[in-house]
């Protein structure tokens, strides 16, 4: 039985894939006067951002994080919306009495920001970030943090997220794991995975409680 939902932010809650691609694709021609490639950029995405820019240059990690951040929080309002029934979702979620969580390779600040402008803070019982812990995913313990603030056991919880990281994350917790269909990466990305839901809308994690899925 799942008594709590663990879900990953960026990409998952949260559309912020054009904002990242912007602001990738902007940082590398700003400081490395290239174009980013798909295979780097499928290699970055989704890791922590000192991970991705040292992957792009490690001699110049301080200065590509830099102007990431910069042309990111600049582009923020602009290009940064919830996905379609977030709050809907999280709200029968809560009426339910199912806990939830946030576990993301984002810093605090940002995933704060997020709870705030879009209003759903109140349904979040606990949130780990990049400042939690020094591992990140596809490593299970930011998982496993989630599960011990939510006071849960890992054979009970499902993880939702869109990127390989998050299912193989979830798969080596000891978690169910569902993906979210409006992942950007190839389903190639994805073999040898354990895949136990797909879906395209964040309502739907509530028809996989209901056993419809």
């Amino acid at each position: 039985m799942i008594k709590a939902v663990l879900f990953d932010y960026d990409g998952t809650l949260i559309d912020t894939n054009d904002i990242i691609l912007h602001s990738l694709h902007t940082t590398c021609r700003d400081i490395l006067n290239r174009e980013l490639t798909g295979e780097e950029f499928f290699n970055m995405f989704g890791r922590v951002l000192e991970d991705q820019m040292n992957y792009l240059c490690a001699d110049k990690e301080e200065e590509l994080c830099a102007r990431y951040l910069e042309i990111y929080w600049g582009k923020q309002d602009e290009l940064v919306r919830p996905f379609n029934n977030l709050i809907e979702m999280l709200a029968q979620l809560k009426e339910k009495g199912i806990k939830t969580g946030i576990v993301s390779s984002k810093s605090m600040d940002g995933i704060e920001r997020g709870l705030q402008d879009f209003g759903f803070a109140q349904y979040i019982d606990a949130v780990v970030s990049s400042d939690d812990t020094d591992v990140h995913k596809p490593n299970p313990i930011p998982l496993l943090i989630g599960a011990k603030k939510l006071s849960v056991e890992p054979g009970e919880i499902l993880f939702v997220g869109d990127s390989p990281y998050d299912i193989e994350a979830g798969n080596v917790a000891g978690m169910k794991a569902a993906l979210m269909n409006y992942t950007l990466f190839p389903e190639s990305k994805f073999s040898g995975m354990q895949i136990d839901y797909r879906i395209s809308d964040l309502i739907e994690v509530l028809d996989i409680l209901e056993g419809k899925i």
